[in-house]
């Protein structure tokens, strides 16, 4: 297809699909808005099959249809779905996998959330909430999606942020469980490069982009 033959253009490079006979399948969450969004436009001009994962339907609807004109396969579609929720996840993850026949190429995880406050304004509300969006969240949906990348030599993408390594005032829990979560998924590769499985992970650590989240909205 169109995508395995202009890779150079995508942001994260493409791993090749053995399945000539499919459209190149990628899994979004936090697909409504922000990075994911964009990451689903990108693969959208490149005739991929995209599955955008949200919370917000109206504007999982307004990405989708924004995939479709910019040259998505028919096959692309949303799943409500809250990562703060693992039934939530393994009920859209099962339609997908269903859907593709258990066969996908690439998962960005892109779904998060911030809030502001001191270190000493921390509550066990917001820790859970911030932990279980940027952290637990991301670690539930890859994990239910590994035997299907392994089935691709698929390609596992977090995406992260610069606040890992250069954490900014008001930021201690983000940058913590941006951090957190650098380290499960660098110790993930560590383990599938172990075991030969052919999935590669890619960690991406993007600076201020202007997003609703950047901005003081709520999850994505």
């Amino acid at each position: 297809m169109k995508g395995h033959q202009h890779q150079s253009h995508l942001l994260f490079d493409v791993p090749p699909s053995s399945h000539n006979d499919r459209p190149f399948t990628v899994v979004i969450s936090g697909g409504s808005s922000g990075i994911g969004m964009a990451c689903a436009k990108l693969c959208s001009l490149h005739g991929c099959s995209v599955h955008l994962l949200g919370r917000r339907e109206s504007n999982l609807q307004r990405v989708i249809d924004l995939c479709f004109a910019s040259g998505a396969h028919q096959s692309s579609q949303f799943h409500l779905c809250d990562v703060c929720d693992i039934e939530s996840i393994q009920k859209a993850t099962s339609t997908i996998l269903t859907q593709t026949h258990q066969t996908i190429d690439m998962v960005i995880l892109s779904a998060g959330i911030s809030m502001d406050f001191n270190a000493d304004e921390v509550t066990p509300e917001n820790l859970a909430m911030i932990f279980n969006t940027n952290f637990f969240g991301s670690v539930w949906l890859a994990q239910t999606l590994m035997t299907a990348l392994r089935s691709t030599h698929g390609r596992l993408v977090l995406v992260s942020s610069a606040s890992a390594v250069l954490p900014r005032p008001r930021r201690s829990l983000y940058s913590a469980s941006k951090a957190a979560s650098e380290t499960f998924f660098f110790d993930v590769q560590s383990e599938e490069i172990h075991s030969k499985t052919g999935v590669t992970v890619t960690v991406v650590r993007p600076g201020f982009v202007n997003t609703e989240m950047a901005m003081g909205v709520s999850r994505i």
